[in-house]
């Protein structure tokens, strides 16, 4: 629980209408929020289309948010509680369009600006 609520809290709203694309080949479960006051970015994202296992076997996938904003992105595995700051080499921005190439497992892990992370 700790790990969840040092992401989520009452500073947050969902983003109703999230738009992404994947390149992802399975079925996945993605859900966008923002700060209310920063209006910083975070989206939720896990393989949904099996029975979690305990093997912690990631797959790469590409992801592009468009209306985006996120400064210094980092991945948050809930499960773990880890964070990583996300390679230059794996993101990308043209305006307010972002593009992620980041893990994703059957558990939900968080692509989010570490300014929304508390410490």
């Amino acid at each position: 629980v700790q790990n969840i609520v040092s992401v989520f809290d009452n500073k947050l709203e969902r983003i109703k209408d999230f738009n992404f694309k994947s390149d992802s080949k399975k079925s996945i479960s993605v859900f966008g929020y923002k700060n209310i006051s920063s209006g910083k970015q975070l989206f939720t994202v896990w393989f949904d289309g099996e029975i979690p296992n305990n093997t912690f076997e990631t797959q790469n996938v590409e992801f592009v948010i468009e209306n985006g904003d996120f400064r210094k992105p980092v991945w948050v595995d809930l499960f773990s509680g880890y964070i990583y700051k996300i390679p230059k080499s794996n993101w990308n921005v043209n305006g307010t369009t972002y593009k992620f190439k980041v893990p994703v497992y059957d558990s939900p892990v968080v692509i989010t600006d570490l300014s929304l992370i508390k410490k």
